[in-house]
């Protein structure tokens, strides 16, 4: 017979204000399962990252975010574009999500489903994607157009390093595949720094910061040449919070890209 000893752990909940604790279940091996209230609430925010587009003539650059059904009484109202609402608290579950324009209360998207386990923090970054028709050769129609409204849902890291903090970058460019961002510290350049990451569209990617200033080069390869996109700087010290970096074109037709950062709590 063999004694498998465990470690039972109460710690200070790093998510959700609503439960004070969270219990973690260390094994012997060094396995760690966290165990959540049942009944922990959760907290939301929304990005807005929605350019004006022909296609959708109802849209004028902001919307209103519904939860549950369309009611007079948005979750969050006039969210502009390239924007982030205040933290919302909401009790666990699963919810259907609609966005609408705020002035005619036109729906802008088919219902999408947002899920919220217990003590669960999380971003909604509402975009456009276009979606041309395959070309089939014939001189005489013209490939049609399909513009989709998408949600991209993000969890946000509530546990934050003293000496470290982690950038979530998210690119909704559609120029090209995919972008480079470059983050390099004082006494570095972009050939040298350590820290980089290449992120495809609409995808989340976790990069891990030690504290210092930061310059931030957004880069593309455009044939064989790169090309500089936009660029920002920001200063990472203890008493930082982990960050979103967003990255969009201002509009489609206009070779103008803009960084957007905000804390992910």
């Amino acid at each position: 017979m063999y004694t498998n000893q465990q470690l039972i752990v109460i710690k200070e909940n790093p998510g959700s204000t609503s439960s004070p604790f969270t219990i973690d279940r260390i094994t012997s091996s060094g396995g760690v399962t966290t165990y959540n209230s049942i009944n922990s609430s959760t907290e939301l925010r929304v990005f807005n990252a929605m350019d004006n587009n022909e296609l959708l003539t109802s849209y004028n650059g902001s919307l209103d975010f519904h939860i549950g059904g369309i009611t007079d009484s948005p979750l969050i109202a006039d969210l502009n574009r390239s924007a982030y609402s205040d933290v919302k608290t909401l009790d666990y579950g699963d919810y259907r999500m609609d966005i609408t324009d705020p002035n005619s209360t036109v729906k802008l998207s088919n219902s999408q489903i947002l899920s919220l386990p217990t003590n669960s923090d999380k971003t909604v970054f509402f975009y456009l994607t276009e979606v041309e028709e395959a070309d089939d050769g014939d001189d005489d129609t013209v490939e049609e157009t399909e513009l989709y409204v998408n949600s991209l849902i993000a969890s946000n890291n509530a546990v934050e390093g003293y000496y470290h903090h982690e950038i979530q970058v998210v690119n909704f460019i559609e120029d090209f595949s995919s972008v480079t961002v470059y983050f390099v510290p004082k006494n570095s350049t972009i050939s040298t720094t350590e820290h980089k990451a290449i992120n495809t569209r609409a995808i989340a990617t976790k990069q891990s910061l030690p504290n210092d200033e930061y310059d931030v080069f957004v880069i593309a390869k455009e044939g064989a040449s790169e090309v500089l996109l936009a660029n920002t700087s920001f200063e990472l010290t203890s008493d930082s919070k982990n960050q979103f970096l967003v990255i969009e074109q201002e509009d489609k037709d206009i070779d103008n890209y803009i960084v957007t950062m905000f804390n992910q709590n």
